[in-house]
């Protein structure tokens, strides 16, 4: 208990005798250092892991010792001591010492709660288009997570920490986007915060690829490809299921030229494939493809319905197959008929003239077909002629087609057939008043029209007949008859008298006749029988 200040003597005894009091001593007593030790975290509760800075207050002792559970930890001039490690209910000590003398130590006992843990998983490379599912992980005191981005895409359920991650087109135009994942605050208002941690997610452009549309082509004709690329591709290359060639495969816009085999098969398939955009990343090449349907060539020749025909006959040209969409027919090189039709008819040929034609069929167009040619015959041309335009009837008469040499004449009266033969002329004493003769002429089997007409004036013989003054016809022998002719002008008797009327005496029966003669020059005869009578002796 000696405290500074005090003044100390001794008195020595010694078989009962008492020494003097010694000389004074005085002795200097160093207070004992004092200690507070306080902490960074004011009410001793901290979160694992946590770094508290312990403080033994006053500073400037020589020397501050603190102590974990009794453990010296460090001792040094420092009056502070930091510790991450502490424990749930570890103690934390602290004394002083100062000029050798030790001050009382002084305590604190820390509550110590579990910390959550989070990872969000490692960073990850995705192609634009896909979804990406995410590998988070909590541990410690957590016991929820949930995630958010810095982009605009969407979480299936963003609770999980396996949740599948849908990129929005923004995240996808701007190439990557931060994912956080965030748990729970594990012990609520205490020390404990949620933690998180976050991914990068990288977004890499997807390429594309458009092969065109569909296409319908004719087999004698190339295709021009309307390919395109996109996104991340920066090349590409054209294949075929077929066996047909492209002039440039590595052109979007190459020219396809069909084989004999693709046009065999109707159709084939063309695909464009892109380069892989990113290498070994997630983007692989993209295919598209289109159908190129190949029509085959029309094939057309045309037949004539006849191979000589008469000049201004019809002659009907037949295409074939019948099948095709459409016919186009030509006259020496123009068109004649254009349409659905395989067959044209035309009366205009000419011998010279050359008929072709082509075929469309599924919008294909067929080579020129094969030229036909038919012989025309010219149409003989005839013209009637008569050896006397008027004439009595009875007489005979010729009519003449001026033009000799053609094979056949038919000489017509109206709608009677006359003659008809090799001979250009036709003779008849038939001819009647009103008869119209007309002829037509054939050669090479082509007729001739009907030539113009000839209407003969036929003028009709004159009515002859004798009369007599015996109104029986019958005279007595040695007794004359008075004979009288009517028609005509003109009378010539069979006996040889040219007047009118004669008288005659018969000596037996006798036949009498006259050839009359009218204004037209036309003749006629008639005739009378005389009976004579004999008589016989008086008794």
């Amino acid at each position: 208990s000696l405290v500074n200040g005090n003044s100390i003597t001794a008195v020595a005894t010694d078989l009962g005798c008492s020494s003097p009091a010694s000389n004074a001593l005085s002795v200097y007593v160093y207070p004992a250092p004092s200690i507070t030790l306080s902490s960074t975290d004011a009410d001793s509760v901290i979160c694992a892991g946590d770094t508290v800075t312990f403080t033994a207050n006053p500073s400037g002792y020589n020397t501050y010792q603190f102590s974990l559970n009794g453990t010296q930890a460090q001792s040094s001039s420092s009056n502070t001591f930091v510790s991450g490690s502490i424990a749930d209910n570890d103690i934390i000590s602290a004394l002083a010492i100062d000029f050798s003398c030790p001050s009382l130590q002084s305590s604190i006992t820390f509550s110590v709660n579990p910390f959550a843990t989070v990872n969000a998983g490692t960073d990850a490379i995705i192609c634009a288009g896909s979804t990406h599912t995410l590998s988070g992980t909590i541990g410690g005191s957590a016991t929820g997570n949930s995630w958010n981005t810095s982009g605009n895409g969407t979480f299936d359920n963003p609770t999980l920490a396996n949740a599948t991650y849908t990129p929005s087109s923004a995240d996808t135009a701007g190439g990557s986007i931060l994912l956080t994942l965030t748990t729970n605050d594990p012990d609520s208002s205490g020390p404990c915060p949620a933690v998180n941690d976050t991914v990068l997610l990288t977004i890499n452009p997807e390429a594309t690829a458009n092969a065109g549309a569909d296409a319908t082509i004719c087999a004698d004709t190339t295709l021009l490809l309307n390919g395109a690329i996109g996104g991340s591709a920066i090349s590409n290359t054209w294949t075929t299921s077929g066996n047909g060639t492209f002039d440039n495969s590595s052109s979007a816009i190459a020219t396809y030229s069909p084989s004999s085999g693709d046009i065999s098969a109707g159709s084939i398939t063309l695909t464009i494939t892109t380069d892989d955009p990113d290498g070994s990343g997630p983007c692989p090449a993209e295919s598209n493809a289109m159908v190129l349907t190949i029509n085959p060539i029309p094939i057309v020749s045309v037949s004539a319905s006849s191979s000589a025909i008469c000049e201004n006959s019809s002659v009907t040209f037949t295409a074939a197959p019948a099948t095709n969409d459409n016919y186009q027919f030509f006259i020496n090189g123009t068109s004649a008929q254009n349409g659905s039709g395989n067959t044209f008819s035309s009366n205009a040929i000419t011998n010279a003239d050359t008929i072709t034609a082509i075929a469309t069929d599924l919008g294909c167009v067929s080579l020129l077909s094969n030229a036909v040619s038919i012989v025309v015959k010219p149409t003989p041309t005839v013209i009637l002629s008569v050896s006397d335009p008027e004439i009595c009837l009875g007489d005979s008469i010729t009519f003449t087609a001026d033009s000799a040499g053609y094979d056949n004449y038919m000489f017509i009266n109206g709608v009677n057939l006359l003659q008809s033969g090799a001979g250009n002329t036709f003779t008849t004493t038939s001819l009647a008043q009103g008869n119209s003769i007309t002829v037509i002429a054939t050669d090479l089997g082509c007729p001739s029209p009907q030539s113009n007409a000839i209407a003969v004036l036929v003028n009709s013989l004159p009515e002859v007949t004798i009369t007599n003054n015996d109104s029986d016809n019958a005279i007595c022998k040695g007794l004359s008859i008075v004979l009288t002719a009517s028609g005509g002008i003109s009378h010539v008797w069979s006996t040889g008298e040219t007047w009118n009327p004669i008288t005659q005496s018969p000596l037996t029966n006798t036949l009498y006749s006259t050839t009359a003669t009218d204004v037209n020059g036309c003749k006629n005869s008639g005739s009378i029988n005389v009976i004579v009578y004999q008589g016989g002796g008086v008794s």
